[in-house]
């Protein structure tokens, strides 16, 4: 529970949109209540006075309350997701979240229904509930996936914030380095080659790519597999000149030759072409100026 709540921290704080969210779900909540109490003054629905604004709206808080327990599901899952998931989220994933926001507005709907049905003392059969919950879902559902998007893509604005944040440090960490080294001292890989060893220095690698539980190493002379994932090595390198350009690429700046924000690929010094995320070439953008004159 207490790792809910610092996720939840982690995702609200400083941000204005989450503010404009929850602003609006109050809009909605008493653009309903006003707009029902409307329609039972205007069409006599129930004797005067016996239901007030006050109680309408307080059944409308209650059901957007059933739905923001509901929604921790997703929230929790795309946070994960969107923070832990190597700079990127694929396909299945997507899916999953996908599948996780209509299972939470679903089982909202069907919760709503029974409490409301409870709380009106009717009979619980199942020609009464499927009519009520085809109501709640053409008065509430709508709503309620509308919502569901707009705070997932703030999870997901919220989460490359962080992330665009963290690579941020790494590059001042970059200046910190040594100016000048010998031989000697010069960081190398070393990669198993049948039963041979060869030794590369750090500095001759252009790039490494990802390949499933593997790396490519890609030099001047030719590439090499090397088996390590590309997420320990940008950490074994962040003190490096070598940044995260993408989920399957690290680049060393040495060879940068210009960087395409049109077709987000960067260019190497040897004309080779490597696509690139968008946060990988805002992070490129920011450091391209830190270091001009």
């Amino acid at each position: 529970m207490q790792s809910l709540l610092h996720r939840y921290t982690l995702m609200f704080l400083n941000g204005k949109a989450s503010s404009l969210i929850v602003l609006c779900i109050f809009a909605i909540i008493f653009f309903d209540a006003f707009q029902q109490k409307f329609y039972i003054d205007a069409f006599n629905l129930y004797p005067p006075n016996t239901i007030t604004f006050l109680d309408i709206l307080g059944t409308h808080l209650t059901r957007w309350l059933i739905w923001s327990i509901l929604s921790i599901s997703y929230v929790a899952y795309a946070w994960k997701k969107f923070t832990e998931n190597d700079y990127s989220t694929g396909v299945k994933s997507w899916g999953k979240i996908a599948a996780l926001v209509f299972g939470a507005n679903f089982v909202s709907l069907i919760l709503i229904c029974l409490a409301n049905i409870f709380q009106n003392g009717s009979e619980l059969s199942m020609s009464s509930f499927i009519e009520l919950f085809i109501f709640m879902f053409y008065q509430k559902g709508l709503g309620f996936a509308f919502t569901s998007c707009l705070l997932v893509l703030l999870i997901y604005n919220r989460a490359n914030s962080l992330v665009i944040d963290a690579q941020w440090v790494e590059i001042k960490n970059l200046k910190k380095q040594p100016a000048a080294t010998t031989d000697e001292d010069k960081p190398t890989l070393n990669i198993k080659i049948g039963n041979k060893l060869k030794v590369i220095p750090i500095s001759d690698v252009h790039w490494f790519e990802a390949d499933d539980y593997c790396v490519k190493v890609h030099t001047s002379e030719k590439s090499y597999t090397m088996r390590k994932s590309l997420k320990s090595l940008q950490k074994e390198l962040a003190t490096l000149n070598f940044v995260r350009i993408h989920r399957s690429a690290l680049l060393n700046l040495d060879y940068l030759d210009h960087i395409d924000f049109h077709s987000y690929t960067v260019k190497l010094q040897n004309t080779l072409e490597i696509p690139i995320s968008k946060s990988g070439a805002s992070l490129l953008k920011e450091i391209l100026q830190t270091k001009s004159v």
